[in-house]
């Protein structure tokens, strides 16, 4: 059995290094997220998401979280005893 070769290829979406079988850089669908040459900048590029690492002076700030239902039940206090029966 053949031994399978490993070469360095970068992520086209993310410019993160791996290491992946060499046949994978001739398949359409294996091969399309990666390639062989190494992205350059990576030091001065912006993070992975895209977004910058600070918020320009005139941005506003986000708006406050609001209260759901679900986040009021889970800061409810806890009831002790048995369920009160329901009524029909």
């Amino acid at each position: 059995m053949p031994t399978t070769r490993f070469v360095p290829a970068w992520s086209k979406k993310t410019g993160e290094k791996h290491r992946i079988p060499a046949r994978w850089l001739d398949h359409p669908t294996l091969g399309k997220p990666f390639t062989t040459t190494e992205p350059t900048g990576t030091a001065d590029a912006a993070p992975v998401d895209g977004a910058p690492d600070e918020l320009p002076a005139d941005a506003e700030p986000a708006p406050a979280p609001t209260t759901t239902k679900a986040t009021a039940r889970a800061a409810a206090p806890a009831t002790t005893g048995a369920a009160a029966p329901k009524e029909k």
